[in-house]
């Protein structure tokens, strides 16, 4: 007869389970983003510049090769640290854009407080102080990624809100006769934030006499909006084949207000589900802070052992992958 269950045995098992739970939850999101709305559309973007014609397509191909050319030369000139140092440029431009000097401000005290809680958290485990300095930069990068998240999901939203009067606008200027550049002038003009900050730089730069291709690509990498990347492709063809821009501009309004809606839906018939998924997965820590609260040694085994500590990171590894799990199930992807 067998003798009883080693805690290792259960810590190992649980650990295969979650690693296969994991594996399967990976290939079931890579699926799903392979052909979902987003995959369809890039693939109705690739089809629609295919049969713009053979200009066209030599001009992205030279892009792309520029592109290319352009990375290979700065890899070898400026090595890793120019890398990062312009990656990190450019997100606290995009920050300082998207959230003004009060969005850089919060990432960079969520930057703060994410390290911080890393070293107190390591610490309470009862590991070294070289490793918990160790584990406060990655605390940091996690938090101020999250707050920068944060900050630009705010700004495309509010952008979306005022989009398609934008489109509006437009659709009834273009009627009117009045050139497209010229209608983005008025755009940015009459229009409150963010939208009319954007607009206005675009039609300052057209206005400079910067080509219209460039000007819209560089708004819509900026921006990061799909709906707007509708708006750019449109212009594009338009400028290339020809055809009528305004009932074009039109449908492209109706259809950005429809999936505005249906995000909202979305947004609302999970709310429930989101909700709940946040109550459970605070419970386990409301009933650690209330046992430590209480004066025992409960939960001391947690942290002054090695097996507890397997625990509560198995534990808190679980959570974390739950969490995503069901955020990822939950959101419309664009």
């Amino acid at each position: 007869m067998s003798g009883p269950i080693a805690p290792e045995d259960v810590i190992a098992a649980a650990g295969f389970v979650g690693v296969v739970i994991a594996a399967l939850g990976y290939h079931a999101m890579r699926s799903a983003v392979a052909t979902g709305p987003r995959a369809r559309m890039r693939q109705r973007v690739r089809d629609s510049v295919a049969q713009v014609g053979p200009a066209v397509s030599a001009a992205v191909a030279a892009d792309a090769a520029h592109v290319d050319t352009g990375s290979r030369l700065l890899r070898r000139a400026g090595g890793g640290n120019t890398l990062a140092v312009q990656l990190v440029s450019r997100l606290k431009a995009q920050a300082e854009h998207m959230g003004g000097p009060a969005g850089v401000r919060t990432i960079a005290l969520a930057a703060v407080l994410a390290g911080v809680a890393a070293i107190m958290l390591v610490r309470t485990g009862g590991l070294s102080l070289w490793t918990a300095l160790a584990a406060a930069p990655a605390g940091a990068g996690l938090g101020g990624f999250a707050a920068f998240q944060l900050v630009t999901r705010r700004y495309r939203t509010r952008f979306l809100g005022g989009f398609p009067d934008a489109l509006d606008l437009i659709v009834r200027a273009v009627r009117a006769g009045v050139p497209v550049v010229q209608a983005i002038v008025s755009a940015g003009r009459e229009l409150p934030d963010p939208v009319g900050r954007e607009f206005r730089l675009m039609g300052d730069a057209l206005r400079l006499g910067l080509d219209q291709q460039d000007v819209l690509e560089k708004a819509s990498a900026r921006i990061g909006v799909a709906d707007f990347r509708f708006f750019v492709v449109c212009l594009q063809l338009q400028r290339e084949t020809g055809g009528p821009l305004a009932d074009t501009l039109e449908n492209l309004s109706n259809i950005i207000r429809s999936r505005r809606e249906v995000r909202l839906k979305t947004r609302a018939l999970t709310a429930q589900g989101r909700a709940a998924s946040k109550i459970i997965a605070a419970v386990p820590f409301t009933i650690m802070g209330a046992l430590q609260a209480m004066g025992g040694d409960y939960m001391e085994v947690l942290f002054t052992t090695e097996r507890g500590q397997r625990l509560l990171t198995l534990a808190v590894g679980m959570i974390m992958t739950g969490l995503v799990i069901i955020a990822r199930m939950t959101k419309l992807e664009d």
